[in-house]
């Protein structure tokens, strides 16, 4: 290769333009690009109540083994009111400082013991909704019963991420895929009528669809540090929303 040709790649080089030897430049299709959106209405099929269960002690050790005690006990009241053992799960022991706050470098009190806590996460599948009273008054004297045991709501270190920290209740759905699917097919169909309008405009005519990106749904906010494991959650027993968010591209020529 002479330095003349030498020169000339590196001038190509610098105008971000590349040289291609024996090949023939691609020409991107022209496209349509449509942003558009589905949602689909469901029913809940699962009935999520979060709770916790504290116990202080001024030794670590002396706290987990109260706490261990009161779940037992929990443990029982709830196979007692007719929970079976596969919607019942506990968080595991944490520990924190108690007495002082955590931050006691800052000028606080210093901790005067420990706190040792659970997150208990109960979830009823297929629930009957359809007398929601007699539901509603299930739920209330579940949480009756359990609040004479010590079980309480999210304290505030934790409520920051549960479901809002407005309700100890919400209501979710366990397989959301194939409504998802429904949501992604409505999604598409509504932009098609858009591109059409739009390359009528053009005076051109659409070929079909190029491409179709698809946005990532949001998982739930973890609950007490662990993941709920759900993706559509509602404080509300009414229909959940499953929606999908795409950028369909339409070909035209």
């Amino acid at each position: 290769m002479n330095k003349f040709m030498i020169s000339i790649i590196i001038l190509l080089l610098c105008l971000g333009i590349a040289p291609l030897a024996g090949q023939s430049q691609t020409v991107q299709p022209n496209l349509i690009s449509i942003s558009s959106s589905g949602k689909v209405m469901v029913k809940s099929d699962v009935c999520l109540t979060v709770l916790e269960m504290r116990s202080s002690a001024p030794l670590a050790a002396d706290a987990l083994q109260q706490n261990d005690k009161r779940v037992s006990e929990i443990a029982a009241k709830l196979k007692e009111l007719g929970l079976k053992t596969s919607e019942i799960h506990w968080s595991g022991n944490q520990f924190s400082p108690s007495g002082g706050g955590r931050i006691y470098m800052a000028g606080g009190q210093r901790p005067t013991g420990f706190e040792v806590y659970n997150v208990l996460e109960m979830r009823m599948k297929n629930p009957d909704l359809t007398n929601m009273d007699k539901f509603l008054t299930r739920i209330a004297s579940l949480l009756d019963e359990l609040g004479k045991l010590g079980v309480g709501m999210l304290s505030p270190d934790l409520s920051r991420y549960s479901l809002g920290g407005s309700s100890a209740v919400s209501f979710a759905l366990e397989n959301p895929e194939v409504y998802e699917k429904q949501a992604y097919e409505i999604a598409i169909e509504r932009a098609k009528p858009i591109a059409e309008q739009i390359a009528q405009k053009m005076g051109v005519k659409l070929t079909g669809i190029h491409s179709v990106h698809a946005s990532a749904t949001s998982p739930a906010r973890p609950v007490g540090g662990y993941d709920i494991g759900y993706t559509y959650i509602a404080s509300s027993p009414d229909d959940l929303s499953v929606r999908a968010n795409v950028v369909v591209n339409f070909s035209f020529k």
